[in-house]
């Protein structure tokens, strides 16, 4: 599936009727995924079933508690064993 030249990404809800056919699907369940590659978190906590996933990105802003939270989370998963990276998109170069 294509991404349009204006960055727009096809995707549904979990319970979409297009599910099978998306490539991005949101839910905030966790239940019922047909698919396993990536999740992108935007939670404040590790999400219970993070480990189904072949790669989880989270998101966390430069907000101080969100922050502090976000490294709570790193801490976790290095901690668990996961490999670990972290990018810092602040420092990336301004559109």
């Amino acid at each position: 599936m294509a991404v349009s030249r204006y960055g727009f990404t096809p995707h549904c809800r979990n319970d979409g009727a297009t599910v099978a056919e998306m490539q991005v699907v949101i839910d905030h369940r966790g239940e019922n995924f047909l698919h396993n590659e990536v999740l992108i978190s935007l939670h404040t906590v590790c999400l219970p079933f993070f480990s189904r996933f072949e790669r989880v990105l989270e998101i966390v802003s430069q907000d101080t508690e969100d922050a502090r939270l976000g490294r709570e989370r790193f801490s976790f998963y290095r901690d668990h064993g996961y490999e670990m990276r972290h990018f810092d998109l602040s420092k990336q170069a301004e559109y």
